[in-house]
């Protein structure tokens, strides 16, 4: 049964006649069972129907917040494969700038280094 569904007292039957009545009394004395019976087809009274109402209500409140935990948990794990993600593309980046750091420098130290075997090749006398 879902907790959310509340059973009406017009799904459940209550006669309006008995072949056969108790007194409270009388009612006190019977087994449990017979009096399970017999309790079953008479209407809830007020203090039942409270009692009813209440559980139905703690219920309710434990599966919302049940719901609001996994909602939260589910919530947390999306952000952090998102922040991992983003860590990783960071990283990614990071490298990237590094590598392209590295690639200047080496093309900075060629150039420096023909520039300087030129102008040792153009002082030189014999050379031109």
């Amino acid at each position: 049964m879902d907790p959310g569904n509340i059973e009406d007292d017009a799904v459940h039957f209550y006669p309006e006649h008995r072949s056969k009545k108790y007194r409270p009394s009388q009612l006190a004395k019977l087994n449990p069972i017979e009096k399970s019976r017999y309790l079953y087809y008479e209407k809830p009274t007020k203090e039942m129907t409270i009692a009813k109402e209440a559980a139905l209500k703690r219920v309710r409140l434990e599966v919302r917040q049940r719901d609001a935990e996994a909602e939260s948990s589910r919530r947390k794990e999306v952000e952090k494969q998102q922040q991992e993600k983003h860590n990783e593309l960071i990283g990614q980046l990071k490298a990237a700038e590094a590598r392209n750091r590295i690639r200047l420098l080496r093309i900075r130290y060629n150039n420096v280094r023909n520039g300087e075997l030129e102008q040792m090749i153009a002082y030189q006398p014999t050379s031109i």
